[in-house]
């Protein structure tokens, strides 16, 4: 295998993982999240704020298709701009660091999710 050919097939991993992230992220946000919010409805608890805004935008991308198709939009405007503009190298770093911000704004949604089960927990509690 070639140095050029190694640097091309490395060039599109970086795009690759940040698109399948996004996706996850998303997929989660319409099909996971409302499940948990009509579960947290059914307890009839206050929701922490932050549990509140997760489902709050997750209801606006299931219901708002304009909203959804926006960020899509924007999500391949990013991609042919950072591939078109960089170098491989520097538009592959790109990638990379917003893979890293993907993973961590999903890491800190499941998260927020668990808020209202350790403040359900702390009120049942005796």
């Amino acid at each position: 295998m070639s140095d050029r050919h190694a640097e091309e097939s490395g060039s599109v991993v970086a795009p690759a993982v940040f698109f399948s992230l996004c996706l996850l992220l998303l997929l989660g946000l319409l099909f996971v999240v409302p499940v948990f919010a009509e579960m947290f409805a059914d307890f009839g608890a206050k929701l922490p704020k932050l549990t509140q805004i997760v489902f709050d935008v997750a209801h606006l991308l299931k219901y708002n298709l304009l909203v959804t198709a926006g960020i899509f939009a924007a999500l391949i405007a990013g991609f042919v701009v950072a591939t078109s503009s960089k170098s491989e190298r520097e538009s592959s770093g790109v990638f990379w660091a917003l893979s890293v911000l993907v993973l961590i704004i999903g890491a800190l949604c499941v998260g927020v999710l668990f808020l209202p089960i350790f403040h359900l927990s702390s009120v049942v509690a005796p």
